[in-house]
């Protein structure tokens, strides 16, 4: 049958990628040339003669270069071929094996796609060899007159070279596909070689699996401590969403890390052999490879969608320390009267405007990523290895041909571009930028201590951050010179420290909150809910009533924070009976999945941060692999489809824009 003709083991000659005395770097192709009354007419060593479409013989040459996935397409003259002044050619296709010493020639087998048996079946279009029909001889196009103006031609051809064992393979066949046409035709040729996929496929479903598993009791894990933080049970609604958005986020950094690891695969042990062991995956087998990379983009979207929702929904006050500092003096209706003066609340608001700022920042500067790895694979000449054969080269010459690119590999480049630019700018931010130039979550931090304001983030109902920023010298609101006298003795140590607990620079936590302290917060803002879900109700009414006061800003609100800023910070000062908070450290367990084993009862934990600000998992900067994991997959899809660095750069930096 055609298998056994396919698999036989006898050709011993061993293949090599690059020339060298330990094999041969180009396929020993022998053509038999036979007359159209079959006599034979000669033998000859073939260079281009069984491809119709001509190019640049130095191009030419690399078409049966061991391990080059060559193809050309080229529109061929009808009128030319026919009256042509050839004689029509058949061919006999032989591989030269000169293994044991002496010559042997290999038959190539030929499979016409368009062959009908006498039963009128294509047995050739399937995908059982058993069932094929192989023929020995072929002929590239006809050129005798008929009357009718039409001729066959070979439209489609392709040498399938099938890997066996380390440097050696199976006979090659050649698959034709004819056509009649009375005009002009499109003609291709091409340089496939195979290797059985299964062990990949496998291989990577496997792993993909095991990840999967491991990725899912993690996920159980956080759903726990979401539990926890929310005040929710595992049946509601808001617990499901969690899990599913979980879920999806650490699916799609386990198929990100699958496909990284085996695209890198590929590609080193693609370029750097030198006997042929391996071969790429064909663009038809590369399915699976499309499918891991669309479903990691497609959860990895979900996910930012849900983050960005999540960060809306934050809740931040803003704890103004600040006492008024004397009186003032007033009129009420005819008689004088004296009142504390009001605290300022320019600082207040400053803080606030400066927490929007910081809330779009990232750990690693996304424009100057985006701008060294496209310098890195369009300039430097790395996204050129993408190549579909052996060759290593950053700039190839305009005389050599260009295999197709790869995806598989055309991905790794592109991943290992992205995360060895990110680890680089990442270390540079961390040991120069931050260091010696400017350190964004710091300043922050500081500028909430000279401007005595804390900050409240709760991003659960019972759970949230707090950032002491309580000023050591009592009073902010002050003129230069006595700030300034003010920071040089703390910088002298003739004042307390900026940290909560006395004697302390700890000023991070992260809180875990009972609900007595959840209840009361509610209850303080309910007048402020209630008006805004009664302001939605007769929202676009004219002539609506309102208690607004100038600025847009309702009496109400004011009260409430008004009660809210005395209720915080009473409760910072231990001044609320039945509300009390205590500092401690996080466990081990606890620091490495990123909850809380313990729920607060009769006291809320602060926990402190250690340095590591926590509260910015709030914001982009505490969410920097989430967002660098969407660039590079939106970044890979976009050259998936346009094939182009630089589209998918300029794409990429337009998304996190409007995102940000």
């Amino acid at each position: 049958g055609a298998d056994e003709a396919l698999d036989d083991t006898s050709i011993g000659t061993t293949f090599v990628t690059r020339d060298s005395a330990d094999g041969l770097a180009v396929l020993p192709l022998v053509a038999a040339l036979y007359s159209m009354d079959g006599s034979f007419v000669s033998l000859l060593n073939v260079i281009n003669e069984i491809i119709l479409c001509k190019d640049r013989l130095s191009r030419q040459h690399s078409a049966f270069r061991v391990g080059v996935a060559y193809h050309i397409e080229c529109d061929v003259s009808i009128g030319q071929l026919q009256y042509s002044s050839e004689v029509p050619v058949f061919f006999d296709l032989y591989l030269l094996d000169e293994s044991s010493g002496s010559s042997i020639l290999h038959p190539i087998p030929v499979l016409i796609e368009n062959y009908i048996n006498e039963r009128g079946e294509r047995v050739n279009q399937g995908s059982d060899a058993g069932q094929w029909q192989l023929v020995k001889r072929f002929f590239l196009y006809e050129n005798v007159y008929t009357g009718s103006g039409q001729i066959r031609i070979a439209t489609r051809m392709q040498l399938i070279v099938r890997l066996n064992s380390d440097g050696n393979i199976f006979p090659p066949y050649l698959r034709i596909h004819y056509d009649v046409v009375n005009n002009a035709a499109e003609a291709s040729f091409g340089v496939s070689y195979l290797q059985g996929q299964m062990s990949f496929d496998l291989g990577m479903g496997i792993t993909t699996a095991i990840l999967s598993v491991a990725a899912f009791v993690y996920v159980g894990f956080l759903a726990n401590g979401y539990m926890r933080r929310s005040g929710t049970f595992f049946c509601e609604p808001k617990t499901f969403i969690y899990l599913i958005v979980q879920s999806c986020y650490y699916l799609a950094t386990v198929m990100f890390v699958v496909l990284v690891f085996g695209c890198t695969f590929w590609l080193l042990f693609f370029k750097i052999q030198s006997t042929l062991i391996t071969t790429l995956l064909s663009e038809s087998q590369e399915v699976v490879f499309e499918a891991l990379l669309g479903l990691s983009f497609s959860f990895q979207v979900l996910y930012v969608v849900w983050l960005l929702w999540f960060q809306s929904q934050v809740e931040i006050f803003l704890l103004d320390w600040e006492r008024p500092r004397g009186n003032q003096t007033g009129k009420t209706g005819a008689e004088n009267s004296v009142t504390m003066a009001p605290v300022s609340i320019w600082r207040t608001y400053f803080i606030a405007n400066e927490w929007n700022e910081i809330q779009s920042l990232r750990k690693i500067n996304p424009v100057l990523l985006l701008f060294l790895v496209t310098l890195i694979l369009q300039v430097l000449g790395f996204g050129n290895l993408a190549t579909r054969d052996p060759r290593v080269e950053f700039f190839p010459s305009e005389e050599d041909y260009v295999a197709d690119h790869s995806q598989i590999i055309r991905f790794s480049l592109t991943a290992l571009s992205f995360l060895f630019t990110a680890v680089l700018l990442r270390v540079y931010t961390v040991w120069v930028y931050e260091r010696f130039i400017e350190h964004k979550t710091q300043q922050f931090v500081d500028l909430c201590s000279v401007s005595n304001v804390s900050i409240f983030i709760f991003s659960h109902m019972r759970f949230g951050y707090y950032i002491h920023g309580r000023s050591p010298h009592g009073q902010a609101d002050t003129n230069m010179k006595e700030m300034c006298r003010n920071l040089k003795n703390e910088a002298e140590g003739l004042c307390s420290g900026r940290g909560l607990l006395a004697e302390s620079e700890e000023q991070l936590f992260s809180v875990a909150l009972t609900a007595k302290f959840r209840e009361e917060y509610n209850r303080i803002l309910s007048p402020i809910n209630a008006q805004r879900a009664e302001g939605n109700a007769v929202r676009g009414v004219r002539g609506q009533q309102s208690s607004q006061t100038s600025g847009g800003v309702s009496e109400e609100s004011v009260k409430a924070y008004k009660d809210m800023n005395t209720f915080l910070a009473s409760f910072i000062d231990h001044s609320l009976a039945g509300l009390d908070w205590v500092v401690k450290d996080k466990l081990l367990l606890e620091m490495v999945f990123g909850l809380e084993l313990y729920d607060p009862v009769d006291r809320c934990f602060f926990y402190i941060d250690k340095g590591s600000f926590s509260f910015t998992s709030v914001i982009f900067y505490g969410n920097e692999w989430s967002l660098l994991l969407f660039d590079i997959l939106l970044f890979a899809i976009v050259d998936l489809i346009a094939q182009n660095y630089v589209l998918a750069a300029i794409i990429t930096y337009m998304v996190g824009w409007v995102s940000s």
